[in-house]
């Protein structure tokens, strides 16, 4: 995340979020309030070019304080301030530096024919040392905050500005999904949208929608109606009880995203659409997930399936714990060792009536199989492997992994053989 702390006695966090990505842009938006509550001050975003949601940055939220028009601007200049001066510091700090590295480098010379010159080189080096600091660190200082705790343990209420609100719902009307209808979104992810440009480490996290219907038939004959969003690209799908979203005329960002909020459930996959329930705190079952620590479920009412791991060398999948094991962790994104198996229809049906149950109240507590899968991935979660990424982003070693957890049924099965 690219963000200033503007000082004061009211902090203001500036926000510039990355570009195209729906997912980054979610939790870089749900970051920087975070980080602004933490600081006990309010948050801006900056968006150098149209957000892959717009909607998500019109957000209104009753727990912290977004500034836009006139302060967001006053902020903004502020903040262009405070960055010239910064660029001015490190300009100069990194010239001083070279002029200084070029000196060391004579001295050395120096020291190579007169014995005195050897203590001068000792003593500007340390010099040299004490000051290097002043050009400043490129990591990100996040105050030490956990944001998977964050996200868990103190969930926050937004709400779409009732212009885009009243929007949704004709949009919605339109489609013929009902104010009051019960109502669960799915997103299976797909290329179209990469328009290929993707790499092929990110197309393994592409499903079938195909292999999604038994999965609706189940939620239809319970009484729900599915809206399935994503992009216009996608492969068009029809079935009773469904409305297609993402291929139709109608679909907007706020209609989308006033669909997510509104949901009872939300089926997703390993893609930026799954983050958004870090924000609605809908129960989300996600599944075909490749990330199986990033995607681990945040909320205790959360499950998630991840996608089969298999070595191409033997044609054998791996068990759930060969996969939390420092060697396919470390090893994980070789597609000339590793290919991946698609959830089936089957296990993905087993997957929503757990959480359907679960919804429900009628599936209290977490199976042995379960638990040994989040003490695993706890442990994985907490190494040296893992947590060295987030110590170079800035964020703390140690952090929640998820109060979520792997499916009952798929644990039982998967744990310890493939």
């Amino acid at each position: 995340m690219n963000f200033s702390v503007l000082p004061g006695e009211r902090p203001v966090v500036v926000v510039r979020p990355r570009r195209g990505s729906l997912g980054h842009q979610v939790l870089e938006f749900l970051m920087g309030i975070h980080l602004a509550q933490a600081l006990g001050g309010a948050v801006t975003f900056v968006l150098d070019e149209a957000p892959a949601n717009p909607a998500v940055f019109s957000l209104e939220c009753q727990d912290a304080e977004i500034l836009r028009g006139a302060e967001a601007q006053r902020a903004l200049a502020a903040e262009g301030k405070l960055r010239r001066q910064r660029s001015w510091r490190q300009w100069s700090a990194a010239r001083r530096a070279a002029g200084e590295r070029t000196l060391l480098d004579w001295l050395g010379v120096l020291a190579g024919r007169y014995p005195a010159a050897k203590g001068w080189r000792k003593q500007f080096k340390g010099y040299m040392g004490r000051h290097a600091a002043e050009i400043g660190s490129a990591v990100p200082d996040f105050r030490g905050l956990d944001f998977r705790a964050c996200y868990a343990r103190e969930p926050l209420q937004f709400r779409l500005p009732a212009d885009l609100q009243d929007r949704a719902d004709r949009a919605a009307a339109r489609l013929g999904i009902g104010r009051d209808a019960p109502l669960v979104t799915l997103h299976v992810r797909e290329s179209g949208f990469k328009q290929g440009q993707e790499a092929p480490v990110d197309a393994i996290r592409n499903a079938r929608i195909d292999d999604y219907r038994a999965l609706c038939e189940r939620l239809t004959g319970n009484g729900y109606v599915v809206a399935r969003i994503g992009d216009p690209s996608m492969s068009p799908f029809s079935q009773p009880g469904v409305v297609d979203v993402a291929t139709s005329p109608a679909r907007t960002g706020e209609l989308e995203f006033a669909l997510l909020m509104r949901s009872a459930l939300f089926v997703a996959c390993d893609s930026g659409p799954y983050v958004t329930s870090y924000l609605t705190g809908v129960p989300c079952l996600a599944v075909n997930v490749t990330n199986i620590l990033g995607g681990y479920p945040i909320h205790s009412g959360d499950r998630y399936l991840v996608k089969h791991a298999v070595d191409r060398q033997t044609g054998r999948r791996l068990s759930l714990r060969e996969m939390l094991s420092p060697d396919y962790f470390a090893h994980r994104k070789d597609l000339e060792r590793y290919a991946f198996e698609d959830n089936t229809p089957s296990e993905l049906v087993e997957g929503v009536d757990e959480l359907l149950a679960v919804v429900a109240g009628s599936r209290t507590g977490t199976t042995p199989a379960q638990e040994t899968f989040h003490d695993l991935a706890t442990a994985m979660y907490d190494s040296p492997l893992v947590a060295a990424g987030r110590i170079r982003k800035g964020e703390p070693a140690h952090q929640l992994l998820g109060h979520g957890r792997i499916g009952a049924t798929f644990a039982a099965r998967f744990l310890d053989e493939g």
